[in-house]
């Protein structure tokens, strides 16, 4: 009996060792967080510490009032109710950053940087548009010029790699070139194309060499249509209009574009009367 009663005395002894090892390292954890906490309150409270400037870069299409105001809210947070953030060392950038991207589609990507302890830099990159994603033409008028064959509406402005990311203003003319949705969507629901690449990679790469090589030809194209499988149709500032396939190389075809048009100089009346030259079969050419 004795035996059992020290035993037990020896292992409620080891016990309470255990719980006063344990009550003594939160005590010293509490006591360390206690002086991190007070400590970063009073230094993020150090006037030398405080963001005192804020400036703005790369912002064009995007409003700089706002993306210099949604940088400038978080100078005004705290954190755990005491702690400010108006310092370099605690500034949330991660977050702001990401607020700043909400601002406006037409942003690809923020940064957050300090290039010293006073002065908060907001860098934005915007896309830049290259051409029109139009997905409805409307019918020629009376007043329509001889070189349009569509008018395109509903219309989104695209990236050098054909990412849609932004809805694109009614225009006038065409200062942008024009890529126009395959008839085939005609009917189908009406889904946003935005922040989606709806033309062909491949085929949108081909598109954009064809039209940079009929631009340093002397042509300029106003809109393309696309068509069933890899066709396109061209409106160019020309009185007619081309029909090319992505699976011909650009060169080659505008070489044998400028073959035809030089045999007809000859020939004002051919010329003149040219409403379509089809460029889809390599070297056989037909025209109408």
């Amino acid at each position: 009996m004795s035996k059992l009663w020290h035993k037990e005395q020896k292992l409620t002894r080891t016990r309470l060792r255990r719980v006063d090892k344990t009550f003594l390292r939160l005590c010293e954890a509490f006591l360390v967080l206690s002086a991190f906490f007070f400590i970063t309150v009073w230094v993020s409270h150090r006037p030398s510490l405080y963001i005192t400037k804020i400036e703005v870069e790369g912002a064009h299409a995007v409003d700089a009032k706002d993306v210099h105001d949604t940088a400038g809210e978080a100078l005004r947070a705290e954190l755990l109710g005491d702690i400010q953030r108006n310092n370099t060392y605690l500034y949330p950038s991660a977050a702001v950053e990401a607020s700043i991207k909400l601002l406006s589609p037409r942003i690809a990507y923020t940064h957050i940087s300090f290039p010293d302890r006073h002065t908060l830099v907001a860098s934005v990159v915007e896309y830049t548009p290259t051409f029109l994603y139009c997905r409805k033409t409307l019918p020629l008028d009376a007043s329509a010029s001889s070189t349009e064959s569509v008018i395109p509406r509903d219309c989104y402005f695209a990236d050098e790699k054909g990412y849609v990311f932004s809805a694109a203003p009614e225009y006038i003319g065409y200062p942008f070139v024009a890529i126009i949705a395959s008839s085939s969507v005609e009917g189908m629901p009406m889904v946003s194309p935005l922040g989606t690449t709806p033309v062909d990679p491949v085929a949108y790469k081909h598109i954009r060499t064809f039209v940079d090589q009929l631009s340093r030809a002397g042509f300029t194209t106003h809109a393309i249509t696309l068509m069933d499988s890899d066709d396109v149709k061209l409106t160019l500032d020309t009185p007619w209009t081309l029909l090319w396939t992505t699976t011909e190389k650009p060169d080659l075809t505008i070489n044998n574009l400028q073959i035809l048009l030089a045999s007809m100089n000859g020939d004002k009346k051919a010329k003149s009367g040219v409403r379509e030259i089809d460029l889809r079969f390599g070297n056989k050419i037909f025209y109408k």
